[in-house]
C-alpha cells in the first residue's frame, strides 16, 4: 500500500501488517474525501493504539488499530477504543434494530434481532419507553478469559503420514515433507512447489519462503493472513488448547470483520481457499468436552467450546453478507443442524452458548439460505463469474469443482420448531430474541410449520409477546404473528 505523509508529502510503501486477514485499507465506502493535511493534526484525538493514514487511491484517510490488526474508514473515537471480549455476551447483530430492516450487503429483507441484552433498547421513535428488566432475572453469563495472540504453528512431522491436500503418502528421501510457512500444514513437493516473499515479521522472513498451492493463490491476491492458518490448528487430532482456543477466537474475530467490511464480489472471499465442509466440521469437533485436553472439566474446555460456537455462528451468518453454494451446503449439512438444535434441546446448558445457538438456527432457517444451497455447480460458477468486473479471474475454491448438485437432506422444520418455542420465553433476552425472530423464518421456510406452532402453544405465546416490555421481542413477535396471518389468509390454513 502506497501511504502519503500529511506533514512532508512523501509518498511510503506501508508492509506493515493491519489486518489479521488483510493488509490493505479496508473496502470503500461512501464517505466525504479527507485531505492529507489532517492526518498529523487530528492524530492526538484518536484512542490509545490507533493511527490514522492517507491511502492515495482513494484519496482518503483510514484508521488502523494495532491492538487488533484491524483497519477501517470511521474514525474511531476513544469512547469506542477495542476492549476484548471478556463477556460471554452475543455476537452482534448484522441490524441491531427494533423493526425491520435491510442490512447494507444483504440481498434480501431481513428482521434481525438486536445485539444488546437491554430490554428496552430504545432504537425506534415508535417505540414507547418501557422499564429495563431486572438485571437479576436472567441466569449468569459465564466469563472466557481471552487467549494469547495467534501466531502461525508448524504441524509435527509425525502428526501426519500423507500429504495435507493430496492424500499423497510421504516417503523420503523421494516424498519429503514440506511445511507451508503461511498455514503451518503439511505438503509434498507437488502441492507446494514455489517460493515466495512475504511480508511478514521474523528473519525467516528475509527470503523467499515455501507456500502450498492454496495459501500461493491467496498471496497473489495479496492476502498475507489467509484463514487457513487457522483451520490448520483447529483440524488437529489433538491441539494444543492454549492454540486451539487462539485460533478459534482469532477466526471469530476475523469473520466478524469480514461481516461488517466483505470484499467487493464473492471472488475475493476469505473463505474461497477453504473446503467449507471440512472446516465446519472442525469446528463441530471442537464443541465436544471430549475433544478438550487434559481436562474436559477446565476453564478453558468451556472458553473453547464458547469460541467454537463464536466461530460457528459467524461463519453461518455471512451466508447473508457473501451468499455462495458451497457455504450454504456446508452450513445445512446435517451434523450442524443436529448439532445446534441438541444444544437447544438441553435444559441446563451454558447460557452464552444457548445464545449462539439459537442464533445459529435464525440463519439456519433462512429461506435465502436453502435457496442458495440448491445451487449447482455450474449455475453457481456462473454466477461467481458473473460478479467479477475484470473478467480474468475464475472462482478459487477447487474444493468444489466438477462436483454433481446433491439433493440436500430433509429439513427437521417439526424440531426446529419445537426448539425455538421453548426459547422465546427464555430469561435470557438475547436468546429469546433470536428465537422469536427465528419463527418467521420458519413459517417462510415451510407454511406447514404453522400446524405444529399452534399445536405446541407458539402462537399463543408469541400473542402474549406483543405486550412485552422489551421493543425488540415486541416487534419480533409482531412480525412472525403478521407472517401467520398472512398463511392463514392464503388460503393455505383454516
Amino acid at each position: 500500500m502506497t501511504c502519503v505523509d500529511g506533514s512532508n508529502t512523501l509518498s511510503a510503501r506501508w508492509e506493515r501488517p493491519t489486518s489479521l486477514t488483510h493488509s490493505p485499507a479496508p473496502a470503500p465506502a461512501p464517505a466525504p474525501a479527507t485531505s492529507p493535511s489532517s492526518t498529523s493534526s487530528t492524530s492526538s484525538a484518536l484512542p490509545d493504539g490507533w493511527e490514522e493514514r492517507y491511502d492515495d487511491t482513494t484519496n482518503r484517510s483510514f484508521y488502523i488499530n494495532h491492538n487488533t490488526r484491524t483497519t477501517t474508514w470511521d474514525r474511531p473515537q476513544k469512547q469506542q477504543q477495542y476492549q476484548p471480549h471478556h463477556q460471554a455476551a452475543p455476537l452482534p447483530a448484522p441490524a441491531p434494530s427494533s423493526q425491520p430492516e435491510t442490512t447494507q450487503h444483504h440481498h434480501h429483507h431481513h428482521h434481525y434481532p438486536s445485539n444488546n441484552n437491554n430490554s428496552n433498547s430504545n432504537s425506534s421513535p415508535t417505540h414507547r419507553s418501557s422499564p429495563s428488566r431486572p438485571p437479576t432475572n436472567g441466569p449468569p453469563i459465564p466469563t472466557h478469559r481471552t487467549p494469547s495472540d495467534f501466531h502461525t504453528h508448524h504441524v509435527p512431522d509425525l502428526t501426519f503420514s500423507h500429504c495435507q491436500s493430496c492424500s499423497q503418502k510421504f516417503s523420503p528421501p523421494l516424498q519429503r515433507r514440506h511445511h507451508c510457512r503461511l498455514c503451518g500444514n503439511l505438503f509434498c513437493n507437488d502441492c507446494s512447489p514455489n517460493k515466495v516473499m512475504l511480508p511478514l515479521d521474523g528473519s525467516e522472513f528475509e527470503k523467499e519462503v515455501r507456500v502450498c498451492i492454496n495459501c500461493e493463490d491467496e498471496v497473489e491476491r495479496g492476502n498475507f493472513f489467509t484463514f487457513r492458518r487457522y483451520w490448520t490448528v483447529i483440524s488437529l487430532p489433538e491441539p494444543d488448547p492454549e492454540n486451539l482456543m487462539s485460533a478459534l477466537y482469532s477466526l471469530q474475530v476475523d469473520l466478524t470483520q469480514t461481516s461488517k467490511n466483505p470484499p467487493a464480489t464473492p471472488l475475493d472471499s476469505p473463505l474461497n481457499s477453504l473446503n467449507l465442509k471440512d472446516l465446519i466440521t472442525s469446528i463441530l469437533t471442537c464443541t465436544s468436552p471430549t475433544h478438550c485436553k487434559p481436562s474436559p472439566s477446565s476453564p478453558d474446555s468451556a472458553a473453547i467450546i464458547f469460541y467454537a460456537y463464536k466461530c460457528l455462528s459467524a461463519l453461518i451468518g455471512l451466508n447473508t453478507i457473501l451468499p455462495t453454494s458451497s457455504l450454504a451446503k456446508a452450513s445445512l449439512q446435517p451434523s450442524v443442524i443436529s448439532n445446534v438444535l441438541g444444544v437447544l434441546g438441553r435444559s441446563n446448558g451454558p447460557v452464552d452458548v444457548t445464545t449462539l445457538a439459537s442464533k445459529c438456527l435464525f440463519y439456519l432457517t433462512d429461506g435465502e439460505v436453502h435457496s442458495m444451497g440448491l445451487i449447482g455447480e455450474e449455475e453457481e460458477d456462473e454466477r461467481m463469474k458473473s460478479t467479477d468486473t475484470s473478467g480474468s479471474r475464475s472462482r478459487k475454491n477447487s474444493f468444489e469443482e466438477n462436483l454433481p448438485p446433491e439433493a440436500p437432506p430433509p429439513f427437521p422444520i417439526e424440531k426446529c420448531v419445537n426448539a425455538v418455542v421453548e426459547h422465546i420465553t427464555s430469561d435470557v433476552l438475547s436468546t429469546q430474541r433470536w428465537s422469536v425472530a427465528t419463527i418467521s423464518n420458519i413459517l417462510t421456510l415451510d407454511n406447514e410449520s404453522l400446524n405444529t406452532l399452534t399445536e405446541n402453544g407458539g402462537i399463543m405465546i408469541l400473542t402474549s409477546l406483543i405486550y412485552s416490555s422489551d421493543d425488540d421481542t415486541k416487534a419480533h413477535a409482531s412480525f412472525s404473528l403478521q407472517s401467520a396471518v398472512g398463511i392463514s389468509g392464503g388460503g393455505e390454513k383454516e
